[in-house]
């Protein structure tokens, strides 16, 4: 082989490993380049790291905001999932009426009511029934409703009848009490034998509506046997006056 066909090879050789390390050099710069290009809009990976996403909104790293009035949040330093807390609005459970302002969270109270055992809350001045027994109304220096009832008197009767839309019962078949399973009358008198004898009692008296029997043979009896004790003590009295004791 001559000179100058050695030298031709020589050349074409060192062509070929030129264009080959070329063209491997230019295929590692376009992956670099599809790894780290944000022309599309998309950020680096390093930059996603830095970043927090809150109901599709973007957020940077150590960034402060608030999605709405009451919802206060932040973004890590680092980034990742965002950091909130809600505020906790105290409401006056006795208020009739608020008001919001736009932008703030928790509202103001224009117009305090009070609030009823019922759970619902009533105008200043305003009457509230409970029941046919009890009658409440707000006062206008209060926040809950004052409330009066109704206190029966005892009823004359073991049989008492209360009307709709009325408190108290009474009695339609006047005073009356518990007899032997029965009712009877305050002015009857039961005679069991011949000597017991049953009757009402005075129920604002005794505080009782069952039937009070008496024995009447015993009460003859203890008036007799006075009566003689007190004959006797006036017989002895004449003798000792006479002996002149």
């Amino acid at each position: 082989m001559s000179f100058g066909a050695i030298c031709l090879l020589v050349v074409i050789g060192l062509a070929t490993f030129v264009d080959a390390r070329s063209h491997h050099h230019k295929h590692h710069h376009r992956r670099t380049d599809a790894e780290t290009d944000s022309s599309q809009g998309e950020p680096s990976v390093e930059r996603r790291s830095e970043l927090c996403v809150y109901e599709n909104d973007t957020y940077t790293a150590g960034e402060k905001f608030r999605p709405d009035p009451c919802t206060f949040c932040r973004c890590p330093r680092r980034g990742g999932r965002a950091v909130c807390s809600v505020m906790d609005c105290k409401y006056d459970k006795g208020c009739l009426r608020y008001e919001t302002e736009p932008g703030e969270c928790c509202g103001k109270c224009m117009e305090q009511g009070c609030l009823h055992t019922d759970g619902r809350v009533y105008p200043k001045g305003s009457e509230v029934r409970s029941d046919v027994c009890t009658k409440c109304f707000c006062p206008k220096d209060s926040q809950h409703t004052l409330c009066m009832k109704t206190e029966c008197p005892m009823a004359m009767c073991v049989d008492p009848v209360t009307l709709p839309k009325q408190c108290c019962g009474y009695c339609p078949r006047g005073p009356n009490c518990h007899y032997r399973g029965g009712i009877i009358s305050a002015r009857e008198v039961i005679r069991v034998d011949r000597c017991i004898v049953c009757h009402c009692p005075n129920p604002l008296k005794d505080r009782s509506l069952d039937a009070v029997c008496t024995n009447i043979c015993q009460i003859k009896t203890d008036i007799i046997r006075k009566e003689i004790e007190k004959k006797n003590m006036e017989a002895t009295g004449t003798k000792d006056r006479k002996a002149g004791i």
